[in-house]
């Protein structure tokens, strides 16, 4: 079985600073997408076949095997809100993380 690891819960930066959001799992990813739900939107960031490197609008998601990492380098308004993860390897997960800009 999968049964990825997310960062969990809240994580709170400082504007301008770097946040790294993650998952990972004991087999390899086979499609990500992480979609960012904000101010009563929800908009796709990523939706991508897996291995790879990918950047849209200063997020860069990197996937590797079972290791995904979503990093932001310099946050802004833009960046906050609740990040939910659509994970396939093996099974399907959802898994979600809030990020707050202070």
């Amino acid at each position: 079985w999968d049964r990825p690891a997310c960062t969990e819960g809240v994580v709170s930066v400082s504007r301008g600073g770097r946040a790294v959001l993650a998952c990972n799992s004991s087999n390899a990813f086979t499609h990500i997408t992480v979609q960012l739900s904000a101010h009563g939107k929800t908009r796709t960031i990523f939706s991508e076949e897996t291995p790879g490197s990918f950047l849209q609008g200063g997020w860069w998601l990197q996937v590797r095997g079972g290791q995904a990492r979503l990093v932001i380098q310099s946050t802004q308004d833009a960046h906050q809100g609740l990040y939910l993860w659509h994970l396939q390897g093996l099974q399907r997960h959802n898994k979600e993380t809030r990020l707050n800009i202070l």
